[in-house]
């Protein structure tokens, strides 16, 4: 099942004891504790991007490939639960506007 794949694929790109959490039908989170620079979350995010570079397969005979959009937030003083979602959402849409202003599919 592709979203078993993507799962497993999003484990093995984030760090031990972080946290991948599925939210939606093809939206994940991942809590990565001791981040406190955007640049240590970029590193994470890059090696997710990374992790579906190669397209899925949900059959032998199938490949899927995955688009992958990363939103960052870190967290700081103020943040709660939902600040930090709405900020990686944000986030995650600039991306897509970004991708979609360079030419390439979001």
């Amino acid at each position: 099942m592709p979203r078993t794949e993507a799962a497993g694929r999003l484990v093995t790109a984030v760090r031990q004891g972080d946290l991948v959490a599925r939210i939606g039908s093809q939206t994940f989170v991942l809590l990565c504790p001791g981040i406190t620079v955007v640049d240590d979350a970029g590193a994470i995010a890059a090696r997710v991007a990374a992790a579906f570079e190669t397209p899925l397969r949900p059959s032998p005979d199938v490949l899927a490939p995955v688009r992958v959009s990363v939103g960052i937030a870190v967290s700081g003083r103020d943040s709660t639960p939902e600040t930090l979602l709405a900020a990686a959402d944000r986030a995650m849409a600039e991306v897509r506007l970004e991708r979609q202003g360079s030419g390439r599919l979001a």
